[in-house]
């Protein structure tokens, strides 16, 4: 569980919703060592947090140049990853 007093007063710079959750998810992930990771499968961009890289020990400069994102998987979990991600393609929607 994570907590956080707030010590703003009314008259400091407000923290857009958005930004405050993104902060929260990104402190509790860095506390669970937990990560998180999308893909536009019809860019085939995709989106890793900052703890993912922490965990995978990458440098986060480096988002780009990571060519096989799947060698970070047990093979049975990169062949089920590729399987939903060729199912959802074809049926143009997620399968999760």
């Amino acid at each position: 569980m994570q907590g956080e007093i707030n010590t703003e007063s009314i008259q400091d710079k407000p923290v857009k919703k958005l930004d405050k959750l993104e902060i929260t998810l990104s402190r509790a992930q860095h506390l669970m060592s937990f990560g998180s990771w999308e893909i536009d499968l019809g860019t085939m961009t995709r989106y890793w947090s900052d703890e993912v890289y922490n965990i995978l020990e990458i440098d986060p400069d480096n988002r780009g140049g990571i060519v096989d994102p799947f060698r970070f998987f047990l093979a049975d979990s990169a062949n089920l990853i590729q399987t939903l991600m060729a199912k959802a393609i074809e049926d143009g929607h997620p399968g999760m």
